[in-house]
């Protein structure tokens, strides 16, 4: 190699080399003009769902935050305001956009959620903490659950609801409808009404924001859970929400944390969880001891399994070694409210969790803790259960367990002195379990047995208070008092009665350490240390003190009694004594009474019964039969005693509650028939019953076949050992109907398309009470009441089949020719202008107008747009609304769009445009892919060939090729869909695909290192 050679070989290299060098930014240029083809940022299961269907529901992840405008603009997208992401429907057309938008990380399928599917409290100990912890009300008072799941019946009698937040008790305080896009949370499945009551099962006093994002087979959207869980975090601060209850999950299971898995739905539990709310999810139900269902595997979800009431672990709960945290709750069996006023058991982790979450509750209303010191609480709290299935020690909540856990401060004692009066008080905030408050006065020692309470000290001596308490979390706490009484300083006062009759003495008795003065109602009577005095008091009301006052003390002593004195009433001892009474009808009672009176005074007596007045001492009452009130009056001239009776009578004879029937009836001879009677007793007494015709102790009886014709009484006595009552029924036995029979034969017809007979069908039977007859092998035929007719041309051998209502039979055959209408049609015949408009479009044919048409023409408005032929041709478009035998033979999974039926004067082929509405594919659906024309050939249905060309904001667009001219339909087979696990809640989520190396990089690379080598070679020839 020469040097000019050499130099032109160097003036390579460094370009090449510079070129190399500068791959990152020819990169981004190639990237920008769209020379290199980047790894697919759409999932694989979105462009299967795609081609299948044609849209998709996705979930769009974007490097940046983006603004509204800044969407990628598909279908209904809507935005999250917690992460870069959207939601909406993505179309063919939208793959384009999408794969060109470099904000666009990644687009997944909008998985499908689906639900997870009280004895069982006492085994939380839920009820202990309502019963302990009075003072603080631990109830959930004042908190709020907010429940993501099918809704919640706030009409249900169980939340004490009028309507939503509606009613003086209401628990479902508010809530959403993400999945039908209203304010109405309304519950149309169940699962999520029992997931509330159990919540309020636990923390009664609670209250529910209910979100729908469930429909009424328990299956929903992810994307509509995370707007579930945005709410639940914008309502924290106005409902007190505290916790989030997710029973739903997916079918994809994880052995550990999956928080990869799907970013989206990641960042809407962390950041409910980082605003200081708790999120409780149901492991699963999918028998699988290793793994757990999305979203629980999210590491700061709380994720919760399912055990029995006997801490046995249930075989369908879903745990796993890989997730240490996680804890379980009773999750078999859990009756809870549903629809309507219903209840229903239901099992699965789905029952778990609310518990979980009712418990979460009651914890943060007593001790407001993070979400992950609520679970180190329940956790270390917790009866620990060992499960043989995942090899792993798994705690069992205990809510009264978990409160104690958290208290650690002991009781609290007061004692106070006061004018030596001594006042005492023990309290806790959880409660106290034990106590003890003893006194100690030389050697006698008192124990009290009040937490409250007071005592006056009265003798001398030094006082010892020894007191002691334990509270249910068992902290103790203990105090020690001593109170000393150097000066002997007290009064006595007693009086023989406090109550007396007027006339009657009033002894009073004054016993003092020191000289005591006697007050009656504040006027100063007697003075002296130790005295009695005899005291005649008037009718009236007495205050009776005395007082001593200390020489070496500051202090007096008082005592106080206040006297009555009031008119000496009758003493009155009756028999039986005043009240209410109950006795049995016809029974007899008498009343009596012994009176006397404290002053000796004469006494007059009489009786008042409703107000009707007896001057007897002694009153017999019999044969009662109403109600009755009773009155003693015993009177000393100046006042009276009254005694008062109310009496209820109970009948003697048992209450015909209902009989069936209710009726008297009718029965054909040989026919059984069942007699019923609901009846019961004051006393509930043994009641015997006895039938007419089968002596037997039974509330039904069996009317047999040996019933003969006419007339029949059949009487059921009901009877006690008192009284007795009877019901009869009528009963008519019929003969035995004859067998239905034609007296001739129905003649042959032959009608015009359209026209109507009458069969005069009752004319051709013996016997034709009760008679149902139907067309057998007459389709195409109509018969209504005896008329018959039919809009279709041919020819039907036809079978009459009778029944009468004892099922016998008959039958009668004939032949019906329908010939065809003779019209005279109204032809309309336009010339294709080639590369001009459409022609008009013609009204729909009727049975007195077809239409004729060139090679372009349309079929029925808004259904087939264009028929295209080689060259012009006459032809006839109808179509059909009248039913026609051929459409029973097409396969019962299509829905059936248009019939059509296209004529033509010659064989030729032709391709045919035509439109679908969109409504119908919505309420029908039907696939897009799916809609096809077929053709009937040789007694079946052909598919044709068509293809989708176009769709607009109303209709599909298809086209079609037709090899000959016949009958017509346009359908569709039925969308797919997908079938949930049994009582499971499933997210479908597409794994993130895996980036590969640009192929044009590694092209490149490869080149440049090739040239180096050859580079080195020449330069050291």
């Amino acid at each position: 190699m020469n040097k000019t050679d050499k130099k032109n070989f160097i003036i390579i290299t460094i370009i090449l080399i510079a070129l190399f060098m500068s791959l990152p930014f020819l990169t981004n240029i190639i990237e920008l003009t769209g020379l290199v083809i980047y790894d697919d940022v759409i999932d694989d299961a979105v462009l299967e769902e795609l081609k299948k269907h044609g849209e998709v529901k996705v979930i769009i992840e974007y490097k940046d935050r983006v603004s509204e405008v800044q969407k990628v603009g598909i279908k209904q997208e809507t935005g999250f305001s917690i992460s870069s992401a959207s939601a909406g429907i993505l179309e063919d057309d939208d793959l384009g956009m999408l794969r060109s938008n470099r904000n666009v990380v990644r687009v997944s399928l909008d998985v499908l959620v689906s639900k997870q599917l009280n004895d069982s409290l006492p085994v939380i100990e839920a009820s202990n903490v309502w019963s302990v912890f009075t003072d603080q009300n631990i109830t959930g008072n004042g908190m709020t659950a907010c429940v993501i799941d099918t809704g919640v019946n706030y009409l249900h009698p169980v939340f004490g609801c009028t309507g939503l937040n509606e009613g003086e008790n209401c628990s479902v305080i508010g809530g959403i409808d993400y999945f039908n896009n209203d304010d109405d949370p309304m519950d149309d499945d169940g699962h999520g009404t029992h997931v509330a009551h159990t919540i309020l099962s636990v923390a009664p006093n609670a209250n529910i924001l209910a979100v729908k994002a469930l429909d009424d087979q328990g299956n929903g959207l992810l994307s509509d859970v995370i707007k579930g869980i945005e709410y639940c975090i914008d309502k924290k601060e106005e409902y007190n929400v505290s916790v989030i209850s997710l029973s739903l999950g997916t079918s994809a299971t994880f052995e550990n944390t999956c928080d990869s898995y799907n970013t989206v739905g990641t960042a809407a539990i962390n950041e409910a969880v980082n605003s200081g709310l708790v999120v409780v999810s149901a492991t699963g139900n999918a028998n699988n001891y290793q793994r757990i269902s999305f979203p629980s595997c999210v590491n700061k979800s709380f994720r919760v399994t399912a055990t029995n009431n006997n801490d046995v672990f249930a075989s369908f709960a879903n745990r796993g070694p890989g997730f240490p945290d996680i804890i379980t709750a009773p999750g078999v069996g859990i009756r809870a409210a549903v629809l309507e006023e219903g209840y229903s058991t239901k099992s699965g982790t789905s029952m778990s969790t609310p518990f979980v979450s009712g418990a979460v509750i009651l914890l943060q209303q007593y001790n407001n803790q993070s979400a992950s010191d609520v679970l180190k609480t329940l956790q270390e709290s917790g009866r620990d259960l060992y499960d043989e299935e995942s090899s792993s020690i798994i705690p069992r909540i205990n809510v009264f367990s978990a409160i104690k856990h958290l208290d650690n401060k002991p009781p609290i004692i007061e004692l106070e002195n006061i004018n030596n009066t001594v006042y005492w008080n023990i309290f806790d905030d959880v409660g106290i379990k034990n106590y003890s408050v003893e006194l100690k006065l030389f050697d006698n020692i008192t124990f009290f047995n009040e937490t409250q309470g007071n005592i006056t000290l009265k003798e001398y001596g030094v006082y010892f208070f020894n007191l002691s308490a334990v509270d249910y979390s068992n902290n103790t706490a203990s105090e020690n008092f001593s109170f000393s009484l150097k000066e002997m300083s007290y009064i006595n006062l007693t009086l023989n009665k406090e109550n007396l009759f007027y006339g009657e003495s009033l002894i009073i008795t004054v016993n003092a350490t020191h000289n005591a003065t006697l007050y009656i109602n504040n006027e100063d009577f007697m003075y002296g240390k130790n005295f009695s005095l005899v005291y005649e008091p008037e009718i009236g009301e007495y205050n009776i003190s005395a007082e001593i006052e200390s020489t070496n003390t500051t202090f007096s002593y008082y005592t106080n009694v206040e006297v009555v004195v009031n008119k000496s009433n009758p003493l009155v001892n009756e028999e039986p004594s005043s009240g209410n009474i109950t006795i049995l009808e016809n029974e007899t009672i008498i009343f009596t009474h012994n009176s006397t009176d404290p002053r000796g005074l004469n006494l007059t007596t009489y009786w008042i019964l409703n107000n009707e007045t007896y001057e007897n001492e002694t009153y017999e009452l019999g044969k009662i039969n109403q109600t009755k009130n009773l009155t003693l009056v015993v009177s000393n001239n100046h006042t009276n005693t009254t005694k008062n009776w109310f009496i209820k009578v109970e009948r003697l004879e048992p209450l015909i509650k209902s009989y069936e029937p209710e009726q008297d009836f009718e029965i054909r001879k040989n026919h059984n028939f069942t007699l019923v009677i609901n009846a019961s007793d004051w006393f509930n007494r043994t009641l015997y019953y006895n039938w007419s015709s089968n002596s037997t102790n039974n509330t039904y009886y069996l009317i047999t076949s040996n019933y003969e014709e006419g007339e029949h009484n059949i009487t059921v006595n009901i009877s006690n050992d008192y009284k007795s009552i009877k019901h009869t029924w009528n009963v008519n036995v019929k003969p035995i109907y004859t067998p239905v029979i034609f007296n001739g034969t129905i003649p042959d017809y032959e009608l015009e398309q359209g026209e109507k007979i009458n069969l005069e069908l009752n004319n051709y039977f013996t016997y034709y009470e009760d008679i149902n007859y139907e067309l057998i092998n007459g389709t195409g035929l109509i018969l209504e009441g005896e008329e018959l007719s039919s809009n279709n041309v041919g020819t039907w051998n036809v079978t009459i089949f009778a029944t009468d209502n004892e099922t016998n039979e008959t039958s009668n055959n004939f032949i019906v020719k329908i010939n065809e209408k003779t019209i005279e049609p109204t032809r309309t015949t336009t010339t294709s202008s080639g590369g001009g408009s459409p022609p008009p479009i013609p009204s729909p044919a009727t049975e007195e107008e077809t239409k004729e048409t060139t090679t372009t023409t349309t079929i029925q408005t808004n259904t087939v747009q264009n028929i295209k032929t080689s060259r012009t041709t006459s032809i006839t478009i109808e179509e059909i609304t009248e039913p026609i035998d051929i459409i029973q033979n097409i396969n019962d999974t299509k829905k059936i769009y248009k019939v059509l039926q296209i004529k033509t004067e010659e064989p030729t082929q032709a391709n045919i445009s035509f439109k679908t509405s969109k409504e119908w594919h919505e309420q029908e659906q039907v696939s897009i892919n799916q809609t096809k024309l077929y053709k009937y050939e040789q007694e079946q249905w052909t598919q044709l060939k068509t293809r989708h060309t176009k769709k607009d904001e109303t209709h599909n667009y298809f086209e079609a090729e037709i090899p000959s001219f016949s009958y017509f339909i346009i359908g569709s087979e039925k969308e797919p869909t997908i079938t949930p696990q049994l009582q499971e809640p499933r997210l479908i989520i597409q794994e993130p695909q895996q980036k590969t190396f640009n192929p044009l990089i590694i092209l490149l690379l490869t080149t440049t290192l090739l040239l180096l080598y050859f580079i080195k070679k020449e330069l050291y020839k």
